[in-house]
């Protein structure tokens, strides 16, 4: 049966942080296919997912790069550029006032992390205090 195929590539972004992705697709038959992993079906969401997610995505050469540095800068600059999650009002340190932050589970932040690189945020921050930061910026509570 006829399928698309796909290559997705990342290229950097026209703005100061990460990464879009992009792809070509060519026609192709699913016999064409060396790699039966590569077959998978790709939503409308999933893609709108892949995009958000890879355009605030700090610069990393390996996975030892992904220490909780990249980690706070990614999940700060994706969430509350977007701000995508359950928006709550919170008192922020560094501001001095109640302002609005991007509520997300730490499940889903797994799950997110997982789809992108093959590994849950809780294998690469295994404590989600390190995230937490001193301004106030990022905070940690309640499994969110």
């Amino acid at each position: 049966s006829p399928v698309s195929l796909i290559t997705l590539h990342l290229a950097p972004a026209e703005t100061e942080y990460g990464y879009i992705i992009a792809g070509k697709e060519e026609k192709a038959q699913e016999a064409d296919i060396k790699n039966e992993d590569m077959l998978f079906p790709l939503s409308n969401r999933d893609i709108s997912m892949l995009q958000r997610s890879t355009l605030f995505m700090p610069d990393f050469r390996e996975e030892a790069d992904l220490d909780a540095v990249f980690w706070k800068d990614y999940l700060l600059n994706c969430y509350s550029r977007t701000f995508n999650g359950e928006p709550v009002n919170r008192y922020s340190k560094l501001l001095g006032t109640t302002t609005a932050y991007a509520r997300v589970s730490a499940e889903a932040l797994d799950d997110e992390i997982r789809a992108l690189f093959g590994k849950a945020l809780s294998r690469y921050v295994p404590n989600p205090n390190d995230l937490t930061e001193e301004s106030g910026d990022m905070i940690y509570e309640d499994g969110c």
